[in-house]
């Protein structure tokens, strides 16, 4: 029910802002670091970080205090299967594919609107795809689909201008992500999400 009002709340955000006559289109592409909070889960296997590259929309309304932005993100990394000896996971010669891609809809609080120079704060709901793949090994893919919360903030560059760049820091939360089996199930660690630095190069079309 939570996750009807929410999602709910975000469309009816985007068809005001869609029915602003001076809302204004951009395109934007994003290079993102993520570190995992459930790093017993990940680290012996893929290591303490994840790159990922994303592209999306933003539109602005026309106080431009207050935007929304979507995006889809890809994160990919290939690691080692481990395998447990005693209290401990050794590394195995087997490879192991890691793919999560994001849908995330994110809505923001613009400060300081018109200095070259803009704070800002958000948070909003992802659909978050998971798969695991070991191509040498004749075992089927682990895959799963969970809905997920973030909040952000970070700071918007040459905001007064047509290319705008932007520094923000994400927390999620992707709550029964992981936790099926592997190391998450071992650890009893379920939630998939964590903490993300990413730069933002968002150019305006109009």
């Amino acid at each position: 029910m939570k996750r009807i009002i929410i999602i709910s709340l975000f469309i009816l955000l985007v068809i005001n802002i869609y029915n602003n006559s001076l809302a204004t289109p951009a395109i934007s592409f994003k290079a993102s670091l993520f570190y995992p909070s459930a790093q017993d889960s990940f680290n012996p296997v893929y290591g303490s970080t994840i790159f990922s590259l994303g592209f999306g929309g933003l539109y602005l309304t026309s106080s431009e205090k207050l935007s929304f932005d979507l995006f889809l993100e890809l994160l990919m990394r290939t690691g080692n299967r481990v395998i447990l000896q005693g209290n401990d996971f050794k590394k195995t010669n087997d490879e192991v594919k890691l793919m999560i891609i994001p849908l995330t809809a994110t809505a923001k609080y613009r400060f300081r609107v018109g200095e070259p120079v803009v704070p800002f704060i958000g948070g909003g709901i992802g659909l978050y795809y998971y798969k695991e793949d070991s191509p040498d090994l004749d075992i089927p893919a682990t895959s799963k689909t969970s809905f997920g919360l973030h909040i952000s903030g970070g700071i918007e560059l040459f905001a007064d201008r047509v290319f705008t760049l932007t520094l923000e820091g994400r927390y999620s939360y992707i709550p029964n992500l992981i936790g099926e089996e592997g190391t998450s199930a071992y650890y009893d660690q379920k939630d998939g999400g964590g903490f993300t630095l990413s730069v933002v190069g968002t150019y305006y079309l109009e």
